[in-house]
């Protein structure tokens, strides 16, 4: 009793001195220790980071004439739609663990000048989900989330300053920004009659601006522009590009972008401390007028910034059975670092009542996931997620993130009507999550691929889910539906 007494009293003893950063409603403990002024440029860090993002991949992945033909290669220029056609694979370098199991619709909107009205089509019998983002990573609106029915719908994307009138029938979005991000993933069940179904609706989708828009007729958007001196960035990641700034171009880009999506009201403390670096909104930013302290201070933020907030995500929300369950995704409001750190990983996140998502890099045990190893997820009888739309685990390589899917594989879900799963006779269900087929034709119906030798992470995603289903209790601190784990079976 005495030994684990002392052992409890230095466990007690070591988290007080753990040194705890605080980032609005946030807090993370830090790594190492770091200085008052530290802390404060890691917190314009995080505040910043999730606008200069946005900035970043639109000024990217707008700069093109015309919007790509390649799945993995989501560019369209401003105003207009990118369409993916197939599913992503592991060629994407654009996203940070792309969805795989839908089709994704894409636009970078700039309403600056006048609105965009979008036009979304009649699909009834079907499931998509429709964000828009402003610069925040907030979810504006969604367009007919979960399958509204036989209607059509004509939204007008006003900008921050826009006060004009609309059309008859036209349905406002307004934006808090200038610059707004739709992003669609639109259910395919990766047969031809699913996949044709889908790209129909893909192909009634428009984006007009409000000065040519007449109802009922075609708009053919001009050329988008090219800058040349962009070109060589858009094979790369956002994060990678963020990574490879200096403190000038980041903050500098910082100051730029938050003229165009502005602070809220509760954002008074943050801004305050930007002032106090000399990151003003609308105004150019001068590193090297900082005083030497700052500057150290502001340069230290760049190389601690990326990993605490890697770190960050994997506490984005309380995690049972090894998942974590994010709650405050698609509506951060003051937390900070759970907004940045979401960012850094995926961008536009649905909101939880469209879309419950997950990522396991953990077995049951708390060991990494790994290819040597063969690892079960069952579902007792009647216990798989009660949804709409869909269900399905989705594999990538840690680290990268990459999709990992063998041709011929896909997502293991419940909407594959290419390879439907295979219940046990109790009705029970077993997803067998294994580098190597299971040698039973039946049971490999439910065999989630893994990449040989290597870690990797399971990512679990459910679309259209019923209230029980994203429901959090904050009594027992327990979500409503609790994702089976990770079980390691053998080697």
């Amino acid at each position: 009793m005495a030994a684990a007494w002392q052992l409890a009293a230095a466990q007690d003893a070591r988290a007080q001195d753990a040194q705890v950063l605080h980032f609005g409603d946030d807090t993370i403990e830090a790594a190492s220790p770091v200085s008052p002024l530290v802390e404060k440029a890691l917190q314009a860090y995080v505040y910043g980071y999730t606008p200069v993002y946005f900035d970043v991949s639109m000024q990217t992945y707008t700069n093109v004439a015309k919007p790509s033909e390649n799945p993995n290669q989501m560019w369209a220029p401003r105003d207009q739609f990118f369409h993916g056609r197939r599913q992503q694979t592991a060629e994407n370098t654009m996203g940070v663990a792309p969805n795989s199991d839908t089709l994704y619709t894409v636009a970078y909107l700039d309403v600056s000048k006048e609105p965009i009205i979008w036009h979304l089509p009649a699909w009834p019998g079907h499931y998509y989900v429709c964000p828009i983002h402003n610069q925040w990573a907030d979810n504006i609106s969604v367009g007919n989330r979960t399958n509204p029915g036989p209607i059509e719908v004509d939204y007008a994307v006003t900008g921050k300053d826009w006060h004009g009138t609309l059309p008859q029938g036209v349905r406002r979005i307004q934006m808090d920004s200038d610059h707004a991000m739709i992003l669609c993933r639109i259910r395919q069940d990766f047969d031809p009659a699913s996949l044709s179904s889908a790209h129909h609706f893909q192909d009634g989708m428009a984006l007009t601006p409000l000065s040519k828009w007449r109802r009922g007729q075609a708009y053919v958007p001009p050329a988008g522009t090219v800058d040349p001196t962009i070109t060589p960035q858009m094979l790369t990641t956002v994060p990678r590009q963020i990574m490879a700034m200096d403190a000038q171009a980041f903050y500098g880009r910082m100051a730029a972008v938050l003229a165009i999506n502005p602070p809220t009201q509760e954002d008074g403390e943050a801004v305050a401390n930007l002032k106090s670096f000399g990151i003003v909104e609308g105004q150019p930013f001068d590193f090297a007028a900082m005083p030497a302290d700052k500057q150290d201070a502001l340069t230290k933020a760049l190389v601690l910034g990326p990993p605490m907030l890697r770190r960050a995500l994997g506490n984005i929300g309380p995690r049972v059975n090894g998942w974590p369950y994010a709650l405050v995704v698609g509506r951060y409001q003051e937390h900070y670092l759970k907004r940045a750190a979401a960012a850094q990983f995926g961008f536009s996140g649905n909101m939880m009542e469209d879309n419950m998502q997950s990522i396991n890099l953990r077995d049951a045990a708390g060991a990494q996931l790994n290819g040597n190893h063969r690892y079960t997820i069952h579902f007792e009888a009647g216990k798989t997620p009660s949804v709409d739309g869909f269900w399905s685990f989705t594999v990538y390589t840690a680290g990268t993130y990459d999709i990992f899917a063998p041709k011929g594989r896909n997502p293991v879900g419940n909407h594959d009507k290419t390879n439907p799963l295979h219940f046990n006779a109790d009705g029970s269900l077993d997803i067998a999550v294994q580098s190597e087929p299971t040698g039973d034709a039946a049971k490999d119906h439910n065999w989630l691929a893994t990449p040989k030798c290597v870690d990797f992470m399971v990512y679990f995603r459910t679309y259209g889910l019923h209230p029980e289903v994203y429901s959090f209790s904050s009594a027992t601190g327990q979500p409503g539906y609790i994702v089976p784990a990770l079980v390691r079976t053998s080697d």
